[in-house]
């Protein structure tokens, strides 16, 4: 069976989160009686840890053998981070497991697109089927 189908419910799923996360998040925090700059800063500083984080990421990922092991990991983290952010009530807590959340979130596509190059290739099969 190819590969095709799997990586694109992968992208289903992860893409799914960011339509659900970035359009709807704002909201949701401000009905948790969050202010508009603790909204702002709560959605700023994972784009701003990028910066370090993205690379940081990156390195550690090229040292598992299988690229699905960092993704699964990674995976794991945003469900944690963003299921914990929706949990607790404290702002520094909330931010710090978004921040984990969002980060991991970030991490996993240009991951997912490597592991997917690699099984189109592998596979023959066109990567943009399943992107």
């Amino acid at each position: 069976m190819s590969s095709a189908p799997r990586t694109a419910l992968q992208y289903i799923l992860l893409f799914g989160t960011s339509g659900v996360t970035l359009p709807f998040a704002g909201l949701w925090f401000r009905s948790q009686g969050m202010s508009g700059a603790e909204i702002g800063t709560l959605l700023a500083l994972p784009m701003l840890g990028r910066i370090v984080s993205g690379p940081l990421l990156a390195v550690w990922a090229d040292g598992f053998r299988l690229r699905r092991t960092a993704i699964a990991i990674l995976g794991l983290a945003m469900a944690v981070g963003y299921g914990a952010a929706g949990l607790v009530d404290n702002y520094y807590l909330r931010a710090m497991c978004w921040f984990i959340g969002a980060t991991a979130a970030a991490a996993l596509i240009p991951l997912s697109d490597v592991l997917t190059l690699r099984l189109s290739r592998r596979e023959n099969y066109p990567f943009s089927l399943p992107r």
